[in-house]
């Protein structure tokens, strides 16, 4: 039995997205989706010192292995600290 839930791609994901800077987050997806039209990024916390925010972002994928691109390419970004 498998531990990991079954997915039916395509399907929209949420990542949220937690860094630095709402601007550098904001770079990095913009720099790996150019075409606005086809996410959606909003911003969520702000953390109580204000060292950390984040934002959730909101796009279909078409496979695991898009998702899990999608993650590893942001991770790799300036200001990024953790994708949930």
């Amino acid at each position: 039995m498998s531990d990991k839930p079954h997915i039916s791609y395509p399907c929209p994901w949420t990542y949220r997205i937690i860094g630095d800077n709402s601007d550098l987050i904001k770079n990095a997806v913009e720099k790996l989706l150019p075409d606005r039209d086809s996410y959606v990024l909003k911003t969520g916390n702000i953390s109580s010192k204000g060292n950390y925010v984040s934002l959730y972002l909101k796009i279909i994928v078409t496979s695991e292995r898009q998702k899990d691109h999608f993650k590893s390419v942001l991770m790799a970004s300036e200001g990024i600290r953790i994708i949930l």
